[in-house]
């Protein structure tokens, strides 16, 4: 059943986009790095008041994208003009965002399989923001935090569409569930295929933290986040 569960929720979600094709991952950038299969990136600014400025770029690898427009397309293959639709939706994306209390937001799409965007998260003192609480800043020093119990939050707080999308990832950063590396590429590879999983497997995340007078630059492989099951911080001091 826990195999199964993703690829049903695929299903039902995808029999609307086979009657006609649309972008169909509408979906918050948190997200987007977690579906996409090459290098992501990910800066955070931290000004001497305590505002964030959040920028993110990722788009999504080769097998991923034969994936979804094989699906997509299946039973009514596109025009030439939707095969050039973007898979992601500035608009319900730029909505999203704009719910969980960011700022000043800009999207883009450069490419098909692509999705860019820049925002402002004011005031990290408040910590009913729950993206405030991935953040720590002292004025000499910034942490961002990624943990299950941040990332069930961020989930919980989506519309039932969007935790959908996430369920197909079986990620256990989400689920709270324990499971090693090997484990969870093992069940992405039975459920998505093999070119899925070792897309998944080669792919990292950089994360840029800056402060006034520093700032340093981590890299991180995808799998990583996904999997932990206590908490990663990344420290600049």
């Amino acid at each position: 059943l826990h195999d199964a569960l993703p690829i049903c929720i695929f299903v039902k979600q995808n029999a609307r986009v086979k009657k006609n094709f649309k972008p169909f991952l509408i979906i918050l950038p948190i997200l987007a790095i977690l579906l996409s299969s090459c290098n992501g990136q990910i800066k955070i600014s931290v000004d001497k008041a305590g505002n964030a400025d959040i920028e993110f770029a990722s788009s999504m690898g080769t097998a991923l994208e034969n994936l979804i427009v094989s699906l997509s397309s299946s039973d009514n293959p596109p025009n030439s003009s939707e095969t050039e639709t973007p898979f992601f939706d500035s608009s319900a994306i730029k909505n999203s965002l704009t719910h969980s209390g960011l700022k000043n937001i800009q999207v883009k799409t450069p490419k098909r399989t692509s999705v860019n965007f820049s925002a402002q998260l004011p005031d990290l003192k408040n910590k009913q923001n729950i993206l405030a609480q991935t953040l720590k800043f002292t004025g000499s020093s910034l942490t961002f935090t990624i943990s299950p119990e941040i990332a069930f939050q961020i989930k919980n707080s989506m519309d039932e569409d969007v935790q959908s999308y996430i369920d197909l990832l079986m990620a256990p950063v989400f689920s709270g569930e324990s499971m090693q590396l090997s484990e969870y590429t093992e069940l992405v590879s039975s459920v998505y295929g093999q070119q899925i999983a070792d897309e998944l497997l080669s792919s990292r995340i950089s994360i840029h933290l800056s402060i006034p007078g520093n700032s340093k630059t981590f890299e991180v492989p995808l799998t990583q986040l996904l999997t932990v099951s206590d908490k990663l911080e990344f420290y600049l001091n």
